[in-house]
């Protein structure tokens, strides 16, 4: 999976489509986008006092802003 993963790399940074990174450093990025807001979940709700509807809230907005954070550290 991770040989396949390379080559999707690759492939877009060759065409032009992502500025050129690691392989390794895109996935732990990306790992480490997704990880934290779910490690961290418990503390945000206790710090923010938020119920389920609320976190869940918070989750789906930090779903759209790790993708732009990615997309645009990822432009050419």
């Amino acid at each position: 999976v991770y040989h396949q993963f390379c080559a999707s790399v690759e492939k877009a940074i060759s065409q032009g489509v992502i500025r050129d990174i690691e392989p390794l450093d895109l996935l732990m990025d990306v790992g480490s986008l997704v990880v934290f807001s779910f490690l961290m979940a418990p503390i945000i709700t206790d710090f923010l006092d938020l119920d389920q509807s609320h976190l869940t809230d918070f989750v789906d907005h930090r779903k759209q802003e790790a993708l732009t954070l990615l997309f645009q550290g990822l432009r050419v």
